[in-house]
């Protein structure tokens, strides 16, 4: 089984792709893609670039054209949950958009079409990332670098679940979080 690990940036793929086994670079559909194996695991490493647009087509092409069984989408974003702080790892059980707005012929977050604002995901992935989340940072190699980053903290990284919002707006300052935690909660 094929396992896809999507990204928008190349920064937020680390050193997964340094990591792979027998890797080949190819490009298909303007996208970039790293075949190999990954601890004994098939995986395609993929850069969407930013945008859920950008993600969808990638997704699509990896589904259909390079036999992808499963996907992971991972990235560097803002945590706006309770408790959730730099350095923290967030793995989705249920994700939302939280520019999606067709009203007033759907209510707001509602994805027409499907009948929903909050979307599951498949508990047989998220189940053994947080597993493997919580393993990793407990382990010597945990965490990050402050130096490398620019940005400094004073807390050992913690393993959250729980909701997931995107969208292809940036939240960005703490006025607009405050306000989609309010109506989220």
């Amino acid at each position: 089984m094929t396992t896809a690990i999507l990204s928008a940036l190349s920064e937020e793929q680390g050193g997964l792709v340094q990591a792979l086994e027998q890797r080949e670079y190819f490009q298909y559909a303007g996208r970039e893609f790293w075949r190999g194996h990954l601890h004994g695991q098939m995986v395609v490493l993929g850069l969407s670039g930013i945008g859920k647009v950008a993600a969808a087509t990638t997704a699509v092409v990896l589904l259909e054209r390079l036999d992808v069984q499963r996907i992971v989408f991972i990235g560097v974003a803002g945590g706006m949950g309770e408790g959730v702080q730099v350095g923290d790892v967030v793995v989705a059980t249920q994700f939302l958009q939280h520019d999606m707005d067709a009203s007033p012929i759907f209510p707001r977050w509602e994805m027409p079409g499907y009948g929903c604002t909050h979307f599951t995901c498949d508990p047989a992935l998220t189940a053994p990332l947080f597993e493997a989340a919580t393993i990793y940072l407990a382990s010597a190699k945990a965490g990050f670098d402050p130096r490398d980053s620019g940005i400094t903290h004073d807390h050992a990284a913690r393993v959250h679940q729980g909701l997931i919002i995107s969208g292809d707006r940036f939240v960005s300052t703490s006025a607009e979080s405050a306000a989609l935690r309010a109506v989220l909660a």
